[in-house]
């Protein structure tokens, strides 16, 4: 069985909604932003 890694793109409330789901299904993430701050 292989595991599944996914960047997601953006630190707004879909990016965080998003890695937080696929962290519970457990697929590895990693969320990716521009600014050191989340929403945005």
């Amino acid at each position: 069985m292989t595991r599944t890694q996914v960047a997601v793109i953006g630190s707004g409330p879909a990016g965080l909604l998003l890695s937080f789901l696929l962290h519970w299904a457990g697929i590895d993430c990693v969320v990716l932003k521009a600014r050191d701050r989340e929403y945005g």
